[in-house]
């Protein structure tokens, strides 16, 4: 199955690209006169994409470049051009660095909770669910004792002529968290489908996708019902949690 790349990883990729297009031109030899004011100008558009992210000092660890790189970044002295050059490939590589430290922090954190879902949910379930919804309060509450920011069932995705609702999401991680109840054998077979349906619309706007199935002692072979899912989606995590 095919899914899309998020917006994030697509900043990501054109900073790499705009980080090598300029070590290319450095490395080919630069002349007097090359003219800075497009790579300039692109470096800061990302930044202004990046900032629009809202992470967390985004706007002090990625640097505006200054004016005179932007509208008059044109030397015909060699040294001075070179310098100009110089400047821009130190931002923008400091841009690429920023960005993948969040990708990975972000992939850390995501694990962290994931695993905490995992060792404490059926602790925490104090009666057999009757509905998601049950499981669904008993997870909120969970994330709030831990300090996650997320929003529940605020974020609306259209896709194919049909609007989702993710249970959780978080938009720091770039992540969505949808729960399921497995409580019969119809059940079992009807939440394969509807995962199915979830995942491409999801993906279109998260990165990562995490699907926690509650399990009244239904599904009989865990890693199966796992393996099929995940094996054609590697964004897509699947934690079944038994009562």
């Amino acid at each position: 199955m095919s899914i899309e790349i998020n917006e994030k990883e697509i900043i990501f990729r054109m900073a790499q690209s705009l980080m090598n297009e300029i070590k290319s031109q450095m490395a080919s030899g630069l002349k007097a006169g090359t003219d800075v004011r497009p790579y300039a100008k692109r470096y800061n558009l990302l930044r202004e994409r990046i900032i629009s992210f809202q992470i967390r000092d985004s706007d002090k660890l990625v640097p505006e470049l200054p004016e005179y790189l932007v509208n008059s970044g044109l030397s015909n002295d060699l040294l001075r051009n070179a310098s100009l050059f110089d400047e821009i490939l130190v931002a923008s590589t400091q841009m690429v660095g920023f960005l993948d430290v969040i990708q990975k922090n972000s992939f850390r954190i995501l694990t962290e909770l994931e695993e905490f879902l995992f060792r404490n949910l059926r602790k925490s379930m104090t009666t057999r669910p009757m509905g998601e919804k049950e499981v669904q309060d008993t997870i909120q509450i969970m994330l709030i004792s831990k300090g996650y920011v997320f929003e529940r069932e605020k974020v609306e995705i259209s896709y194919s002529s049909k609007n989702f609702r993710p249970d959780f999401t978080f938009e720091d991680l770039n992540a969505v968290l949808e729960v399921k109840l497995c409580s019969s054998d119809k059940k079992e077979k009807d939440l394969v489908d509807e995962i199915n349906a979830d995942i491409p619309a999801y993906s279109t706007k998260y990165n990562n996708v995490t699907f926690l199935v509650y399990d009244l002692s239904i599904i009989r072979d865990s890693d199966l019902f796992v393996e099929d899912i995940e094996r054609n989606n590697p964004r897509i995590k699947v934690l079944i949690i038994k009562h």
